[in-house]
């Protein structure tokens, strides 16, 4: 998505009975007193893009006036195969890059999947190589590394894409260089033991094994390939008057450096290229050894600069309190805008030398020793766990984030307010533990039963109790405040704990004089 818009794409999509139960997912919240119609919560302000499957329109949140990307498959278009419409969804929940479009929270009625998505408006890579005319090496080569780090981050969680080409990156604004991957409507995951069949992707950007009908991850390296070409030269490398003939050439992996724009490209440049278009993908190069290419060693930015202290020293500090606590600050961070995290982001990319979109062990014990903190890697480890609550020896960029965002600043009245009207489905002012459940369902997160027990532990609530903003405010900032530093003192926690039981018999006694909106 990401082409020109046609008049008859109206500016906001049909509006349609709800339907009790999804066959696409239990992430999709319907019909329930906690349930709200897409049009009740977002307004529809103009179509962005288009597709075969769905059109993009751009939206603003009601409740606080938050600008997101909202893509609207129609069902009956993919004649009902939920197949589809799950993977897509259960794709976009999972990931978790810099480099890749965020999904928010999803809804659904009885004709569309409605995906909440953050918001790009800086055009597509496409656009921005037609406006130029074709990239520098320089530019290209900053370009693709991103783009290389994005499908190495999907390839190494068994994603494919299937579907690489200029269209598919969206700058975040227009003076913007930040790119992000879109549109998996044709993402699939795949195995070692077992070879894709299914025929994805656009013509001209297919590789051949994808036309014979069995192929594996390497389809997207090939895609990679075509796509650098174009970028350099503003042409694709299989070209003819014919799909025929574009299938022809491709499948013989017949292109040439012909054009008199090639003069001008080193040899480094070409040697990239013609390692990505090879045709048998035995033989094709793999995107970790594409990464470590000598092209990239001579147009790399000045990665040498030390990572701020400030960071590395909030890293050794955080400690994640709990699931629960990890998942509401997602949603805070949700609503940080890109200049909010920037130096966050290129922390996390200097952090992650290979490209995995991880931060490991071994990355952070490079980083920190690079910035001068000589730390043994017994603390390193102790680090890792601390701010990783699932405690899997490696930790993502959303809980980079959390554990390095100033905190002050994260926790300021306008994002709280968007995050607890987040939490507030049923908008009667209130969050009970209804709320918590059905909203991060929502976001694709999901508790295990004993977890849900956590919630009413930690915000001692079962399911009568309710709390404003100003309480789920407090109990916030106290969860952040007791897990950083030391270990969480017993006695702090006591007292938390007495806080927020005591702020719920205030609000107990305030509920009883306040009219109660009941939602059927």
């Amino acid at each position: 998505m990401g082409v020109c818009v046609s008049g008859k794409f109206k500016k906001s999509p049909q509006r349609c009975n709800l339907i009790s139960k999804s066959l696409i997912s239990d992430a999709i919240i319907l019909k329930s007193k906690n349930y709200s119609d897409i049009h009740n919560d977002f307004e529809f302000l103009q179509v962005i893009g288009y597709g075969k499957f769905g059109t993009v329109r751009e939206a603003k949140r009601k409740s606080s006036g938050k600008r997101y990307a909202i893509k609207s498959i129609q069902k009956e278009v993919l004649n009902n195969n939920h197949i589809v419409l799950r993977r897509e969804l259960e794709i976009l929940s999972r990931i978790d890059h810099p480099n890749i479009i965020r999904l928010f929270e999803s809804y659904e009625d009885e004709k569309y999947m409605h995906l909440v998505m953050e918001l790009c408006t800086g055009g597509d890579l496409r656009d921005r190589i037609i406006d130029k005319g074709s990239f520098t090496e320089s530019e290209a080569a900053t370009i693709l590394k991103k783009i290389l780090g994005a499908v190495n981050y999907l390839h190494l969680n068994s994603i494919s894409h299937r579907d690489i080409k200029p269209d598919n990156f969206l700058y975040e604004s227009k003076t913007s260089q930040e790119i992000k991957l879109v549109d998996f409507g044709m993402s699939t995951c795949f195995s070692k033991l077992a070879h894709m069949k299914s025929l994805a992707g656009s013509p001209g950007y297919l590789a051949p094994e994808v036309l014979k009908g069995s192929y594996n991850q390497s389809c997207d390296v090939w895609s990679l390939g075509v796509l650098l070409y174009y970028m350099l030269s503003s042409k694709l490398p299989f070209e003819g008057y014919t799909l025929h003939d574009i299938v022809s050439k491709s499948v013989k992996g017949a292109f040439r450096f012909a054009d008199p724009e090639w003069d001008l490209i080193t040899k480094e440049a070409k040697d990239l290229i013609s390692k990505m278009l090879v045709v048998h993908p035995g033989n094709r190069i793999t995107i970790d050894k594409a990464l470590s290419h000598k092209w990239f060693q001579i147009h790399s930015e000045n990665q040498k600069s030390n990572i701020p202290l400030h960071i590395l020293n909030s890293l050794k500090q955080s400690k994640a309190h709990s699931k629960l606590w990890q998942e509401a600050l997602k949603v805070i961070v949700r609503n940080l805008n890109s200049l909010q995290i920037q130096e966050l982001k290129n922390a996390f990319t200097l952090i992650d030398k290979e490209k995995t979109g991880f931060i490991t062990v071994k990355s952070l014990e490079e980083a920190m020793s690079l910035s001068g903190f000589n730390i043994a890697r017994e603390e390193i480890e102790k680090i890792m766990e601390n701010v990783s609550y699932i405690h899997e020896g490696k930790i993502n960029y959303t809980e980079f984030l959390l554990a390095t965002l100033d905190k002050k600043k994260l926790f300021n009245e306008e994002i709280m307010w968007e995050a607890f009207c987040f939490f507030d489905r049923d908008r009667d002012g209130f969050i009970n533990f209804e709320d918590f459940e059905t909203s991060f369902k929502k976001c694709g997160s999901t508790f295990k039963e004993e977890e849900l027990k956590e919630i009413i532990v930690e915000f001692q609530i079962n399911e009568n109790d309710k709390m404003d903003f100003e309480v789920f405010k407090e109990k916030i900032i106290a969860m952040n405040d007791s897990s950083t530093g030391e270990e969480f003192d017993m006695k702090t926690g006591e007292n938390i704990i007495k806080t927020i039981a005591n702020n719920f018999e205030t609000m107990a006694e305030r509920n009883k004089s306040r009219p109660q909106i009941i939602i059927n």
